[in-house]
């Protein structure tokens, strides 16, 4: 039941950082809170399989976690993330530099991992990148406070 936790409490990370980045760029389209289906259609999913979540291994830095559909969870997951990277990029005058730099610092913190773990694969690594997730959740945490930090300077817009 952790494991479902965990993962329904990210799922919602990205598609909320994508609502932020809208929001800096005054994109006021209704259909902007489309973003939000793949996060329900995953955590709704998982609770009805929440008897395919196995922990494989855990240790105190990480765990190996096996789940259901979990390619096209990490597909949904990482979309929103580099679609804020891209958006923000393009209109970076938008917003203060400091603060600029602040979110570019937290996009760069979190595709880091997500690129190593492609190069990891790439090299035929794959004990490494079983544990990926895992240490992508830590990744993800960090990612929370930088936006929450970053929300928390510019509570007044």
């Amino acid at each position: 039941m952790t494991a479902y936790l965990a993962f329904a409490d990210i799922s919602f990370l990205p598609p909320l950082n994508l609502l932020l980045i809208f929001s800096i760029i005054n994109a006021n389209s209704k259909l902007k809170y489309l973003i939000f289906i793949p996060a329900f259609f995953f955590t709704i999913y998982y609770f009805i399989t929440i008897e395919q979540f196995a922990v494989v291994q855990c240790a105190v830095l990480y765990a190996t976690y096996n789940y259901p559909l979990g390619d096209l969870y990490g597909f949904f997951y990482y979309s929103p993330i580099l679609l804020s990277f891209i958006i923000l990029l393009k209109k970076k005058n938008i917003i203060d530099k400091k603060q600029f730099i602040r979110l570019l610092i937290a996009y760069l913190f979190i595709l880091l991992p997500f690129v190593a773990g492609f190069i990891l694969l790439y090299i035929n690594l794959s004990g490494l990148v079983q544990n990926m997730a895992s240490i992508l959740c830590k990744f993800a945490l960090c990612y929370a406070v930088a936006l929450s930090i970053f929300c928390l300077n510019n509570k007044n817009n």
